[in-house]
């Protein structure tokens, strides 16, 4: 698969992922929400390692993924978060 279809593939994940979360709050299903958003961030972190770099990095560490992201791209994550 060339990797641009693979990055869209991981996004349109993500956003699917997103929309499954967002309906799972609206029903007080939280800890099913909780899992479905940290799916999200990581398809997301992962489509943009895809497109960037060409594939992806088969890890489920948040935070491994996101400094691997930082490695080319500026981000800035509210301290609040």
């Amino acid at each position: 698969m060339p990797v641009r279809d693979e990055a869209l593939n991981w996004f349109a994940e993500a956003n699917a992922g997103l929309r499954h979360a967002e309906a799972s709050i609206e029903i007080g299903d939280y800890n099913w929400a909780y899992f479905a958003a940290q799916q999200v961030v990581e398809k997301a972190l992962k489509a943009l390692i895809t497109h960037i770099v060409g594939e992806h990095l088969r890890s489920h560490d948040l935070v491994k993924l996101y400094r691997k992201v930082r490695e080319f791209v500026e981000v800035k994550l509210s301290e609040s978060l």
